[in-house]
């Protein structure tokens, strides 16, 4: 006769990796409202969101592969996936948007005095790079009225500091 292979799972093993799928999406977009909220802690241009954005889904792709390899036993099935984005979804619209809304204004205050205690540290820096620029440009042009120019212009700018 021959070997029977049995290609189905029993019922109560696939409502358990359901269910660890939908864990997981809650877990995954827990961690994208604090990637949101630290995002506008540190940077509110539309680039730096961008950039946290994509980084955020780069990682998260890379973590929820190897959960379901992990959790499923070696394969990666749709009903996994699934099961994930409903966690992220069903977190994201209904608990996280009311912690983004509320956290908002506490990042937005963050962010300012941050800005304000780091404004000394900022002023150095774009003096000390001027510097360097104008180093460089002294190098590669040293007959050059614009190096002259710029040399008055980082000495002003110091000054004013």
């Amino acid at each position: 006769k021959g070997v029977q292979m049995n290609y189905s799972e029993p019922l109560s093993n696939q409502l358990s990796v359901f269910l660890s799928g939908v864990g997981f999406g809650f877990i995954l977009c827990a961690l994208y409202v604090a990637v949101k909220l630290l995002s506008r802690v540190f940077g509110k241009g539309k680039t730096a969101v961008m950039i946290s954005d994509a980084v955020f889904v780069l990682s998260a792709t890379v973590i929820s592969f190897f959960f379901m390899i992990m959790i499923n036993n070696g394969e990666v099935r749709f009903n996994l996936i699934i099961a994930q984005a409903t966690g992220g979804i069903v977190i994201y619209f209904t608990v996280g948007r009311y912690i983004l809304r509320l956290l908002y204004p506490l990042c937005d205050l963050i962010h300012s005095v941050m800005s304000k205690l780091l404004y000394p540290v900022r002023v150095y820096l774009k003096s000390f790079f001027n510097a360097g620029q104008l180093i460089y440009f002294k190098i590669t042009n040293p007959k050059d009225k614009k190096v002259d120019n710029k040399k008055k212009k980082i000495k002003i700018i110091q000054k004013s500091s």
